[in-house]
């Protein structure tokens, strides 16, 4: 689909640029369409903006203007570099339903002064942000088109692709009751007494899956506890001689990282189950 987006905007002499809420996302983007592509925030830093936490610990937006001295890094700001916009050129969020409603508002923003087209391409029903969440279903609202594909490609199994798309509108609880018990019955639920024992079951499952070499995203509700399980691999890991502890580095957060780790950052997304931080998970 962005192939063909890219294609159609060339052959009108304009420009894409497709966003994501990580730079890896973006690559995988750039690579597959070939477009520019950038994280969202990396295209907004090129513009000036700037993000952070007030005393309350909320999330805060501000702009550096043409002139004006960064007092992050003391120099002074002159403009986009990296991310140039021309009037007509189309920025294309992709994953964006993993965008949170305050970075969402600043890159519409960014778009009405450059005056360039906006599109969002995601799904709402995905991992939400880590934030505040309904920026794709702002966007579906008010967007003069909206376009929902409810075509399953990515399953060999028609079944259970059909059953995916029952999950993501059960409708009332004995259809979500039934949808519930035929995921169980297929294998793709595993039932614990309680939430330790649903930690536990994760951790294991990491070991399993990492064990043979294959790569598994683990999923959280929060923040704390994203950080306990990875605290808890890290430490098994630590226990079977797999990392060297006598060097570590320091995250966001005080969160350890030690020789062996594998981060990745990421922000604003809890498809991984952390937030910049994911020294066992890969998407």
């Amino acid at each position: 689909m962005l192939r063909a987006a890219f294609a159609a905007l060339t052959s009108q002499r304009r420009r894409m640029l497709v966003v994501a809420p990580t730079r890896k996302a973006a690559s995988v983007a750039s690579r597959e369409v070939g477009a520019a592509a950038s994280s969202i925030h990396a295209l907004l830093l090129d513009h000036g903006y700037r993000w952070g936490t007030d005393e309350a610990g909320a999330h805060v937006w501000t702009r550096l203007r043409v002139g004006e001295v960064d007092p992050r890094t003391g120099a002074v700001y002159g403009g986009p570099t990296q991310y140039v916009l021309r009037s007509g050129d189309r920025i294309v969020v992709d994953e964006a339903g993993m965008v949170d409603l305050q970075t969402a508002n600043v890159l519409v923003e960014l778009a009405i002064e450059q005056a360039v087209g906006l599109a969002f391409v995601g799904d709402t029903h995905q991992a939400l942000p880590v934030g505040h969440a309904g920026a794709m279903g702002s966007a579906i609202r008010h967007a003069n088109a909206a376009v929902e594909l409810d075509t399953v490609h990515r399953f060999r199994d028609p079944d259970y692709a059909a059953l995916t798309l029952r999950l993501r509108d059960a409708g009332d609880r004995e259809r979500a009751l039934v949808v519930a018990g035929e995921l169980a019955s297929r294998g793709h639920v595993d039932r614990v007494e309680h939430h330790d024992a649903a930690r536990e079951r994760m951790i294991d499952a990491f070991f399993e899956w990492h064990g043979r070499g294959k790569r598994v995203a683990l999923v959280s509700g929060t923040n704390a506890e994203a950080d306990a399980i990875n605290d808890a691999i890290q430490q098994r890991r630590v226990d079977q001689g797999e990392l060297d502890v006598r060097v570590a580095a320091w995250g966001m957060g005080e969160q350890r990282i030690l020789v062996g780790d594998t981060v990745q950052t990421r922000r604003n997304d809890r498809l991984t189950g952390v937030e910049n931080r994911a020294e066992y998970l890969e998407s």
